[in-house]
């Protein structure tokens, strides 16, 4: 996985910059304005990782006009590698765990005066790594390379890490201490054979803003193998062995010896510096697949049963193609390592309505949670409030900020970023997702596209609702969770503001799902349109039951949340389950009075004592995903569900 990036004098980016671009593997959105540099991010690791000609450098047009000296351009990518899924030979291994040991412990203290905000940065950005990666499992590569003047092929280059002298004497030590035909070895040829070992283990595949017929054929051939690749390796590998390349290798330098020795003195063949002069099982698999695919060309076949080849289509459907093909291929290969794809994108939404942009950026997600690290750009922030993980990657439009956004805190960190940058950049980050979200909603239910959404607080909601909605038959159906009630207001104020003059064109419906929290702040909705309507869940403890009731319900207590609202059966089960996993602060559970009644929230006689190590179960952090990922699997196992009378009442909403 690629989580950060150094750069500088490449294409927009003029000077020094460090841009952090992952914490996990939740998928990276650059967003920021046009031109401050959001697809050059992408464009160097492509240069990088697929460049057949690195000399042909982007360089920033006014560090080009200035001259090299001390404006050196470069790219530095910095990996994360997971020890487990590499096979590299001793050597490599070797250089590439000193590397990381050195990468690991480096400090800011460590670099001089004009380097230390850069390192600052890494080290900030690094502890954060920390809470999903470490030394032990992980490598940590800082590597590139750097163009030092006009005319030069780039060399390998770390940055300013290549002041910390350890890097140097802990690779050097390696050479010594290894065979004498690795003792002719520097430190740039050991690094540059890191470098070989990276572009050989990464598939790096970019789809640019617009597709050409000839680029498509080409990522297309790219796709194929990096979604097939290990699979092709296992079948060809049963009968083209590693001596048969061998073979293959020697024979073809003999006979082009042979031939050189009959051209005299005047011509010989002579390898580009630094460049494997063997091919290898890998290059054979590529050359196998583009033979293969050259003459199989990808058709899309429409409702009306009419097929069109996808190279024909516009750039915004061709890139929906290569989404669905990744999809396809990964989905019948769900064992398979992706953890070396990277899909890299230009404005995902290009060129389509608005009522797909969201299933666009789902996709996405889907990908990346299938182990392929996804790295988009995009003007499209309607997905920023919703996304449940992953980062967005905030560039300003002096490129002076670049602030690392978690998607799962999206609102917090929108504060952060306030707070640093003095209020710069919220309102157009805030009003803008909050907009591309509800255009897309509007679209996707108006001029006969019948979506129905339920719009809710939290990821657990949205868990549950799918668990118990699943079987109801609702068409189309998305359930969306926006992250606390503040924005899901913000949200139904502006669908009523959109919809009010157009109610006739309404084809889909819209329901939206409060709490009753512990300091209610009135709202009025007064569903001023029948098919967008808002609701919040309340305990009603003489009754026994769940309620949905209008926000301007004069029932503010007691506070209640989805957990509340749950059916005892499952409830009861999975506070069970946790018990028999080993948490015994539940072991009341097992003799508790149970009651006939269907709601969670009275499924059990308990002491305040007891009801108070369950709310507290519920505040630690990742408690309430667990119990919800437990709960909805009882659901699934389930011959006959049981759903809440409550949940039953929304679907009932979008059948009537």
């Amino acid at each position: 996985m690629i989580v950060g990036l150094i750069i500088r004098n490449f294409k927009i980016f003029r000077n020094l910059h460090y841009i952090p671009l992952a914490i996990d593997n939740g998928g990276s959105w650059l967003i920021g304005e046009n031109g401050v540099g959001k697809s050059s991010v992408l464009q160097a690791i492509d240069t990088f990782i697929n460049s057949n000609d690195i000399n042909r450098l982007d360089i920033n047009n006014e560090a080009r006009s200035q001259g090299f000296e001390t404006r050196e351009p470069f790219i530095v990518p910095i990996y994360i590698i997971d020890k487990k899924k590499i096979k590299p030979n001793v050597l490599i291994a070797n250089i590439l765990e000193a590397i990381s040991d050195v990468s690991w412990q480096v400090e800011t203290d460590d670099f001089n005066g004009y380097q230390k905000p850069f390192a600052e940065r890494f080290v900030k950005h690094r502890q954060e790594l920390e809470a999903c990666y470490s030394s032990a499992t992980h490598y940590l590569i800082p590597l590139g390379f750097i163009k030092e003047k006009a005319n030069d092929t780039p060399i390998p280059y770390m940055s300013f890490f290549e002041s910390i002298n350890d890097y140097e004497e802990r690779i050097n030590t390696i050479i010594l201490e290894s065979s004498s035909a690795v003792k002719k070895m520097d430190f740039n040829t050991a690094i540059n054979s890191v470098i070989h070992f990276i572009r050989e283990t990464y598939n790096f595949i970019y789809l640019p803003a617009e597709i050409s017929v000839d680029k498509y054929s080409r990522i297309e051939s790219d796709l194929l193998q990096a979604m097939l690749g290990e699979d092709l390796e296992k079948k060809i590998g049963k009968f083209i062995t590693t001596g048969n390349i061998t073979n293959i290798n020697t024979q073809l330098n003999a006979y082009l010896e042979e031939v050189s020795s009959h051209l005299g003195k005047k011509y010989y063949f002579k390898k580009p510096s630094k460049r494997q002069n063997t091919f290898t099982q890998r290059h054979l698999i590529s050359k196998i697949v583009e033979s293969y695919f050259i003459d199989k060309i990808l058709h899309r076949i429409d409702s009306g049963n009419k097929e069109t080849p996808v190279q024909n289509l516009s750039s915004g459907e061709k890139r929906k193609a290569l989404l669905d093909l990744s999809l396809g291929f990964l989905k019948q290969n769900i064992k398979k390592n992706n953890i070396f794809t990277i899909l890299a994108m230009d404005e995902p939404e290009l060129s389509l309505h608005a009522s797909s942009c969201l299933r666009q950026f789902q996709k996405i997600k889907k990908i990346s949670g299938m182990g392929v690290q996804t790295l988009c750009t995009t003007h499209w922030y309607g997905y920023l409030p919703v996304a449940s993980d992953g980062m967005a990657v905030y560039i300003s439009p002096t490129q002076s900020h670049i602030k690392l956004l978690k998607l799962d805190n999206y609102r917090d960190e929108l504060k952060t970023l306030a707070s640093e940058s003095k209020g710069s950049y919220i309102d157009v980050l805030e009003i803008k997702s909050n907009h591309d979200l509800v255009q897309s909603i509007v679209a996707s239910i108006t001029s006969k596209n019948n979506y129905n959404w339920i719009i809710c607080e939290g990821k657990t909601d949205k868990i549950y609702l799918e668990s118990h909605l699943e079987f109801e038959e609702i068409d189309n159906l998305i359930v969306l969770p926006v992250g606390g009630s503040v924005t899901l207001k913000k949200i139904y104020n502006l669908l009523i503001h959109a919809l009010e003059d157009r109610q006739e064109t309404i084809t889909g419906k819209v329901f939206c799902l409060l709490d009753t929290d512990a300091k209610l702040s009135r709202f009025d909705a007064k569903d001023t349109i029948k098919k967008v309507i808002l609701r919040r869940i309340l305990s009603c403890e003489n009754e026994g039951c769940i309620k949905l009731v209008n926000t301007t319900d004069d029932r503010v207590s007691p506070e209640t949340e989805i957990e509340d609202g749950l059916h005892s059966e499952y409830y009861i089960n999975t506070f069970l389950r946790l018990l028999e996993e080993g948490d015994v602060r539940f072991e009341f559970i097992k003799d508790a009075q149970k009651n006939d009644i269907d709601s969670s929230f009275l499924a059990l006689d308990l002491t305040t004592s007891q009801k108070k190590v369950i709310s507290d179960f519920f505040e630690k952090p990742g408690n309430k995903y667990l119990f919800a990922k437990y709960y909805s699997s009882f659901v699934f196992d389930d011959e006959y569900i049981n759903t809440p009378s409550w949940m039953e009442d929304i679907a009932n909403f979008f059948k009537s």
